[in-house]
């Protein structure tokens, strides 16, 4: 009778034990659960062609809303400082260094570098660096072998006068990538300006040269046909003097790129984050 009460006893501890068991092992798999649905909750799906899209919008469009907007606030401080007489926002800080920070960090690596200006062949100097580990592509061209303006890999440079009474905004330069660039890879560009380069004096062509010129694809730019810089030899009548406007009296010098690949790099934005950047901008 008593081996019977012992029995009894430890088969109600070992069910008593299981249930405590089975009970610890619903409340883990529970918080597992949980655990699962707050992390499946924060990611945003959409289909491939909709990630797609989004990344087009991001690498092609946002910087040029972002850039607009950069300029734009400058510009109200420099009609603030004027409409108060005050001197240049800019006075004595003319610069050929260009600024990317203003844009998100996976837009600014597309790195431009003025080198210099030649006053000997009237070309601007640049080097154009490709940060991704993706291959930047070219601009297309049509049927006839015409290049398209912005469907491949470009940039602008702004800038703002220095030896104005105001820091004016002047659109400097706009350079399209008739060659892939391959990541991690430069490319030097010497650039002639637009009034040499489609002169046709004899000392315009003395200048010009094919295999620098076929190097790149200009675009528009606020100097016009001026020299990007002054020339103290300038012959009067083929060249036309920049004066307050030469990149060398230029100062907060800043980039809008316009991204194009064949893969998007492996930094891309998540969707998450570009759904945040897509409503912030668009």
């Amino acid at each position: 009778m008593k081996s019977n009460k012992v029995f009894i006893g430890l088969t109600i501890l070992a069910t008593a034990t299981l249930l405590v068991a089975c009970q610890e092992k619903t409340e883990s798999s529970k918080n597992t659960s949980n655990t699962v649905e707050t992390t499946t909750s924060s990611e945003v799906t959409i289909s491939e062609e909709e990630r797609q899209k989004n990344l087009d919008d991001f690498y092609q469009v946002i910087s040029q809303t972002i850039g607009d907007r950069y300029g734009n606030e400058i510009d109200e401080k420099s009609q603030e400082a004027w409409n108060e007489s005050q001197t240049n926002i800019f006075a004595g800080q003319a610069s050929y260094e260009i600024i990317d920070d203003y844009l998100p960090k996976e837009l600014s690596k597309l790195n431009v570098k003025i080198d210099g200006y030649d006053n000997a062949t009237r070309r601007l100097k640049v080097t154009v660096t490709n940060n991704y580990d993706e291959t930047l592509k070219k601009t297309t061209k049509d049927s006839s072998g015409n290049y398209l303006f912005g469907t491949g890999t470009n940039f602008t440079l702004y800038g703002y006068s220095t030896l104005s009474g105001k820091a004016t905004r002047v659109q400097l330069l706009s350079i399209n990538l008739v060659e892939d660039l391959k990541a991690g890879e430069s490319i030097h560009l010497e650039i002639l300006p637009r009034g040499l380069a489609e002169n046709t004096s004899e000392y315009a062509k003395s200048l010009q040269n094919p295999e620098l010129d076929s190097k790149y694809l200009l675009g528009r730019s606020d100097l016009g046909l001026s020299l990007w810089d002054d020339a103290p030899d300038l012959e009067r009548g083929v060249e036309l003097n920049p004066n307050q406007f030469a990149f060398s009296s230029m100062a907060n010098i800043y980039i809008v790129p316009q991204l194009f690949f064949e893969e998007y790099p492996s930094s891309a934005p998540t969707n998450k984050e570009l759904e945040e950047i897509l409503l912030e901008y668009k």
